[in-house]
This record gives structure tokens, sequence and C-alpha cells, in this order.
């Protein structure tokens, strides 16, 4: 049987790797326009947390995120690559402006503390609560080239080429595996796709150890400093509908001086790049089976898994 994975971001790799390892005889290829680092799953921090998006059952969201949690882990304790895959634990705070309830995922995660309102005293910007929390971390950038060595060393294939429509693949695939992405506002017409605009600078700060981040309520971003392991991330936009991956001079200065109240030291941290990305957007993943209709050859078996939101690393490994 063949099988062709469209996508090569996060859920794109992974699919063709599960696939490819519960049956060794299956003939899969992963088909894309661009590849890592192309994408952008690369740009991603990586910390592992289910989000609310709007539309995915919350047992669902935390089942996904508990299996690709349980798998990082599984590596970490089994294979000494582990860290040239961009694998980790990393503790660190939330802080909110104002009284409000925690996330739901918190408290399903590793070591979650309230934080007490003398602890909150010790930060320099206005916090009314917060928590402590560790979480599994993921770099995309590290963690997809490793998987797909390991997917081509199974026998998998990549090709490097644009898919305009699915149907094009009818006459030469058994079953199409649709991880597009963003693209699949196109590719399949999905009108409840839509971009989430992400905005970051990566800076070098060996020095931060813990991730820090500030819920001050705006809609449209929070202020986060995330360390990796050879950089750190001062973050992030959550820009919905904007499609833009030209980097804003407005948004570079807000993140510049709110990661610097948050933390004074980062502001002398060397600038190493800045980074944009668009999320795929959507109120509820789309995760199901599709015959679609081919002028040519019939039905074409679809099976569809993009619109995780700002979700993709989150559930990468529970999301098939």
């Amino acid at each position: 049987m063949k099988i062709a994975v469209v996508g090569a971001g996060i859920i794109g790799i992974s699919s063709a790797y599960r696939i490819k390892t519960s049956n060794s005889h299956l003939n899969v290829t992963v088909i894309a326009d661009q590849f890592t680092p192309y994408n952008t799953s690369d740009g991603a921090v990586g910390n592992l947390v289910p989000l609310d998006d709007g539309g995915t059952p919350e047992d669902l969201l935390l089942r996904w995120y508990q299996e690709t949690r349980d798998r990082c882990q599984y590596l970490m304790s089994t294979n000494e690559n582990a860290a040239n895959m961009g694998l980790s634990v990393l503790a660190g705070t939330y802080i909110m402006k104002t009284k409000q309830d925690f996330p739901k995922w918190a408290k399903h995660m590793n070591e979650f503390v309230a934080l007490s309102h003398s602890e909150l005293k010790q930060f320099n910007v206005p916090a009314a609560c917060g928590f402590t929390v560790s979480v599994n971390v993921c770099e995309g950038a590290k963690y997809i080239p490793c998987m797909m060595k390991e997917f081509v060393a199974l026998g998998g294939k990549l090709v490097k080429r644009k898919i305009k429509d699915l149907s094009e693949l009818s006459n030469e695939y058994d079953i199409v595996v649709n991880c597009t992405g963003m693209a699949s506002k196109w590719l399949v017409k999905d009108d409840k796709m839509f971009a989430v605009r992400g905005q970051t600078i990566r800076v070098k700060a060996p020095w931060v150890k813990k991730y820090l981040v500030y819920i001050s309520g705006l809609e449209d971003r929070i202020c986060a400093i995330l360390p990796n392991q050879d950089s750190c991330v001062l973050g992030v936009t959550f820009q919905k509908d904007n499609y833009s991956t030209v980097v804003s001079t407005e948004d570079r200065e807000w993140l510049l001086n709110e990661t610097a109240k948050l933390l004074p030291s980062i502001k002398n941290a060397p600038i190493l790049w800045d980074y944009v990305g668009l999320r795929p957007g959507r109120e509820g993943v789309r995760l199901e089976r599709e015959n679609l209709s081919c002028k040519e050859h019939g039905f074409l078996k679809v099976i569809h898994n993009y619109g995780h939101s700002a979700n993709g690393i989150s559930l990468h490994w529970g999301c098939r």
C-alpha cells in the first residue's frame, strides 16, 4: 500500500513516522514544497502546553498532550541522542496581572505550585496571582530533522513538490494524509482556517535557566522569556487573521521593552535573529477521514490532520 503524507511540519513528519513504524512494509512518502528548517514548526519554542483552541474538547486536548509528553519523556529516558533532539524539562513561572482562574491544563503539569502573595512581590511587574510549573520542551528545529532522518532510515521517502489539489495524487497513492497546516485554507478550501501571526526575537542569554511568562490581559500578545538550548526566545504575539511574515518594528520594540521590564538582565542580551511565523489557526483540530471525489480516478481516501493552532508541538504524537 502506498501512502502519501502531504506537509513536512511537526504534524506531517510525526504522522509519517508513526505510520511507517506501525508497519514497515507500507510505502510511505512525505510530500512538501518545503522541508525543515523552513516550516512554522521549526520556529516554535517547543514548550509543551495544551492551549485551548476554542473548538477541540478539553479531554481530547489533554489526552493528545499527555501522549505527546509521555513520548518526549520516554525518549529522554531511553535515547542517548535526546539532547540533540531538543528534548528537555524546564521549570518556570506564569504571572498574571489580574486575579483569574489558572488555566485548566496547569494542574496536569509536573510540580505545579501556586505563588503566595509574598512570592509575587519579587517580580518587577504588577502581579495578582501566578504559579510555577515544569514543562517538557521539544524544540522543533532540532527534533524534526532527527525524526526525518529516522524516517528515511526506516525506508520512508521525502519528495519536494508543491501540491495544488489533493486529487493530483489519486493515481499515485492509495491513501493521502493531509498535514498541510495553514495551507489547508487554500488546498482544501477550509474557510475555518485563519492565520495566527507569531513574532519573536532570539537572543543569546545563557544565564537564563528558567522560563518566565507574564499575562497582562492583552488579547494579541503575552510577554515571555523562554530559554532553549542554544538561544533564548523573547515573545510573543498571537495576532489572529494577520498574514504578514514581515518583521514588525512596532512588535519588535514591544517585545524588547516588555521583556526587559520583566527581567532587566535580558536588555543587554545580544540579538541573534528575528522570527515571524503563521500558526495554523482553527476553532478545533480537523482530524477526520474523507472520501475525496476525483474526476478521473473515482474516490481518494484522505485523512485530514491539521488546524492545531499553537498546539502543533504539544499534540504532535497524540493527535493521530
